[in-house]
């Protein structure tokens, strides 16, 4: 991990003396961008303020009682990416030199600090299932890599990355997760177009059984489970399963137990709020064009599940996960 941390400190710092203009900064841009997707599944459970300063995507506007309180720009590569792609913007070149300082700073205070860093076998099982829910959601989507477009190029070092930070761990624990690991990250190799990657495939074909065989060596260490509410709980098997999500995970420390009766209370308004509020724009144009009897053949409780199944999609890629996307926890 130290000799990764080196060679992408020494990557941003080329990419910071090109003069600009220069398409060999696109180049160097790409190397160092893979040199941080190998060490993203460590870095986001060791040390997650370099991965903010190095790759931080812009965030959502917080909202307080109804007023917007700020707002996150996008730090590090995903700030110097549209400096660079889709062409070479040379009045905005002085961002590189604004980022790449802050970047390096990071990534040596982390350097410094590695010595103390000693993860166990439940920390790497752990560091591995969100990385990989990660690029099995925000990576192949094109998220980090939107107008590069190496989304699949990036996942593919990203879980190569992940299968290399295993081996830290005890090889009978690992040894599964490992191979598994290593047949995702092949799949990514062998198809990295990204207009032409099979997402379906990949998902359901690598990425659900390494997800599972990652999930399975957890639940096989003596170690008890840590009292953390997360997105995927250790007995889910595939990451697109909506039926197993922890919807709780996302709630503050002292929100309500979901009890049945705020489960309840929770479908109750929003159906209200899906039959009052909802039937228009997107909802109401959806049931006009493409489902004109559905209001006819569903009751007031069913009415979400048929509006939304209503509305054509998208056949872009590219906005199968929003800018604002969080994963928290696996």
């Amino acid at each position: 991990m130290g000799a990764t941390l080196d060679s992408l400190d020494g990557r941003l710092q080329i990419l910071d003396t090109i003069s600009a203009g220069n398409i060999a900064a696109r180049r160097q841009f790409r190397a160092a961008r893979q040199l941080y997707k190998r060490l993203e599944a460590p870095l986001w459970y060791f040390g997650p303020t370099v991965c903010l300063a190095v790759n931080g995507p812009p965030s959502a506007e917080m909202m307080v009682d109804g007023h917007v309180t700020g707002r996150n720009d996008a730090k590090g590569l995903q700030r110097i990416e549209p400096v660079l792609f889709p062409t070479l913007d040379v009045h905005a070149w002085s961002i590189i030199a604004d980022e790449v300082p802050r970047m390096r700073y990071e990534i040596r205070r982390f350097r410094d600090a590695l010595f103390a860093v000693r993860p166990d076998d439940a920390a790497l099982l752990y560091a591995a299932r969100i990385e990989l829910a990660r690029v099995s959601t925000l990576g192949i989507a094109g998220f980090d890599a939107p107008l590069s477009r190496d989304g699949i190029v990036e996942s593919a070092a990203a879980v190569e990355g992940t299968e290399t930070m295993l081996r830290l761990g005890a090889p009978a624990v690992a040894m599964r997760p490992r191979a598994a690991l290593l047949a995702v990250a092949a799949e990514l190799r062998a198809h990295p177009t990204f207009d032409r990657f099979d997402r379906f495939r990949f998902v359901t074909v690598y990425a659900n059984p390494a997800f599972d065989a990652i999930g399975a060596a957890r639940r096989s260490l003596a170690q008890p489970l840590p009292a953390l509410r997360r997105t995927w709980p250790l007995s889910v098997d595939r990451v697109y399963d909506v039926r197993t999500f922890d919807a709780l995970a996302y709630a503050p420390d002292n929100a309500r137990p979901a009890s049945a009766e705020v489960l309840a209370l929770g479908a109750r308004s929003f159906s209200i709020r899906c039959c009052r509020g909802m039937a228009s724009g997107r909802v109401r144009r959806a049931i006009r064009l493409n489902a004109p009897s559905a209001t006819a053949r569903c009751g007031r409780s069913r009415s979400t599940a048929i509006c939304w199944r209503a509305i054509p999609r998208r056949s872009s890629t590219r906005r199968i996960s929003p800018r604002n996307s969080t994963i928290r926890g696996a």
